[in-house]
């Protein structure tokens, strides 16, 4: 669910433009200890969670859980024995074209993200790895 902020008062400047200036750090637990404590770990997120980003927004376009069109079909046997496709209904799903750009879009923004940011992310994903894995 999304609710529109007041402007002026929720994602400021401060909240969503990582800068230079906010990008100085002695170290990688220095950085961490910051992301924790700050709005702009939004920033850096969907590269860190890369996969469950996707996965999350993929599943957010579908109403309901359902597949996309072309995997949403039922094949069955008329009187004839020849097999006919009855499609299910497709209100709110994806079509492949749809889930495909979505995917292009998620995987240029990270890309982006890495460009700038490519040892911070990497370290991040390390650390989100070793955290969930044990």
């Amino acid at each position: 669910m999304w609710c529109h902020g007041e402007r002026g008062v929720v994602n400021s400047k401060e909240e969503t433009v990582l800068s230079k200036d906010v990008l100085r750090f002695g170290s990688y637990d220095e950085a961490e200890a910051f992301f924790r404590r700050s709005a702009l770990q939004r920033v850096i997120s969907r590269a860190v969670y890369g996969e469950e980003y996707l996965e999350s927004l993929l599943e957010c376009l579908v109403v309901g859980g359902r597949r996309r069109r072309n995997e949403n079909e039922n094949e069955n046997e008329n009187e004839d024995g020849k097999e006919e496709k009855e499609e299910l209904e497709d209100e709110g799903m994806l079509s492949k074209e749809e889930e495909e750009k979505v995917v292009r879009q998620h995987e240029a923004n990270v890309a982006a993200i890495k460009t700038k940011l490519r040892p911070l992310i990497d370290e991040f994903r390390r650390r989100k790895d070793a955290f969930q894995s044990g």
